[in-house]
């Protein structure tokens, strides 16, 4: 439980399906403490070879007391928990497969001027991977004359997702610092506030990822990547009642949850980024000064990009500076994303540096930034992308994305960024792995060129990407690159 929202009422409705309090019991999952006294690592290395002057990363002592933001939301959660009389919330500490597995790899993505996505890595290396291991071993252990073959328990989360079994269909939402993880004794699920679906498909049997009935909140794209053996594991209850966001927060004031009384101030939502402090800034602002704490700055050129047009036909806004011009310096590839207007000053006197200026590309080798102007060039876009690290979400996945794509069949869909409008998909090519692999072979990854019916804006390497057949989720990867139009 975050103490948010969505797993307050995850939770309660868990209770109103039926479910006996005895049977039901409450997590609360911390990831990160700012306030944590660190033991230093080794530092990231620089491009030149040197190593970062500030102080290095270090790694968070989950012994260590936890900062008042943790403790206020834990004992927030003890309030829910005690209006509905469940028992007093277990806290679980993560920190170190955080640090380790999320955090320090994201920084390097972006070290390497990519755009890393963290809650997705999060989802599925600790809310549903080191978690689902902390509690089959905690089951284990209270139940040692029950084998893990009949030791049978659910995780509900507050997502914005649908997972359905025979009549029963859960989804609940939840945040990086902390998840609302109900178990039941007998048969255990994890109930969860994520905004999705889960239906099993009935000749097989197999748990299909769905999205939410409240498409802007839809939470499938940061769990496609999870390993299906996990999808069987999880409830969404939020899905299985179709709730949207607002419908959420009124039965929080139905059901008189704590933060949601009259006369009380709502509490925040719990959001992603778990590890950027309050108070620190807005949006991009606040992370790139939270990036500066643990990567160097690496200067380097910020240069001009082809002034091709997209579409081509489109009006010529008049003469712009050569190609290769330099314009200015950065202060790193990280302080750039693909696709977001270019924060420099350029002579707007002169004709050709008048306009809006876009991100339109990094060289890594050459440590250059490259910016086009206006958002009609040809450089922002792309007519595809190339996913690594692809994982199949279900057996038969794989399948039917070739079907689709072997005989022009339509119904395909992409994303690379979350509520970004589905992206029609023409044709998928699959290389990497071998072709009936079992799902999720860490050693033998896939590769996916995806192309596109339209060409597409902002498409970063390092951004997540995932498949959806109408509703279901096929699986998702990291972008290596964008396919550049023809």
């Amino acid at each position: 439980m975050s103490s948010g929202v969505d797993s307050s009422v995850a939770a309660a409705l868990l209770l109103r399906s039926g479910h006996p309090r005895e049977n039901l019991l409450p997590f609360y999952m911390a990831n990160w403490s700012l306030s944590a006294s660190p033991d230093p690592i080794l530092p990231l290395p620089s491009a030149s070879g040197g190593v970062r002057r500030n102080p290095a990363p270090s790694r968070p002592q989950s012994s260590k007391a936890s900062p008042k933001c943790t403790e206020r939301e834990h004992n927030d959660v003890k309030d829910v928990c005690r209006a509905l009389g469940l028992y007093e919330p277990i806290y679980m500490n993560f920190e170190k497969e955080y640090w380790c597995e999320v955090f320090v790899p994201m920084l390097e993505m972006y070290r390497c001027g990519m755009t890393p996505n963290p809650d997705v890595e999060c989802n599925r290396r600790i809310k549903f991977g080191a978690v689902i291991k902390r509690l089959k071993d905690e089951f284990h252990r209270r139940s040692e004359r029950v084998t893990q073959k009949e030791s049978k328990w659910w995780l509900a989360t507050g997502k914005c997702i649908s997972l359905g079994s025979g009549r029963i269909i859960l989804h609940l939402p939840f945040s990086p610092i902390c998840i609302r993880i109900l178990l039941s004794v007998t048969h255990r699920f994890i109930p969860s506030g994520h905004y999705a679906h889960v239906l099993y498909h009935i000749p097989t049997g197999a748990p299909h990822l769905l999205r939410s009935a409240d498409l802007n909140k839809d939470q499938t794209f940061y769990l496609s990547t999870l390993h299906p053996d996990v999808l069987s594991r999880l409830l969404f209850p939020l899905g299985s009642y179709k709730l949207s966001k607002p419908a959420v927060k009124s039965l929080a004031r139905e059901l008189s949850l704590p933060g949601w009384r009259p006369g009380q101030v709502e509490r925040p939502e719990s959001m992603g980024l778990c590890f950027v402090e309050p108070g620190s800034g807005k949006g991009q602002t606040a992370f790139r000064r939270f990036l500066s704490e643990y990567l160097e700055p690496e200067p380097g050129d910020v240069i001009i990009g082809p002034s091709r047009k997209y579409p081509r036909d489109s009006e010529s806004k008049g003469t712009c500076a050569p190609e290769g011009t330099v314009v200015g310096e950065h202060a790193g590839l990280w302080h750039a994303t693909i696709g977001e207007r270019a924060r420099f000053q350029l002579p707007q006197g002169s004709p050709e540096y008048q306009g809006k200026w876009y991100v339109s590309g990094k060289n890594r080798e050459l440590n250059t930034l490259e910016i086009v102007r206006g958002k009609d060039n040809a450089r922002l876009y792309g007519k595809g992308m190339i996913i690594g690290n692809w994982r199949w979400l279900g057996d038969d996945a794989a399948d039917i994305v070739r079907e689709r794509s072997t005989f022009g069949q339509r119904g395909l869909v992409a994303q690379f960024r979350h509520r970004q409008i589905p992206l029609k998909v023409s044709g998928v090519e699959q290389s990497g792995g071998s072709e009936h692999q079992p799902c999720f072979e860490e050693n033998e990854p896939h590769e996916l060129k995806v192309i596109f019916d339209s060409p597409a804006m902002a498409i970063a390497p390092g951004q997540s990407a995932a498949l959806w057949f109408g509703d279901r989720c096929l699986g998702g990867g990291v972008i290596r690159d964008a396919i550049e139009l023809d």
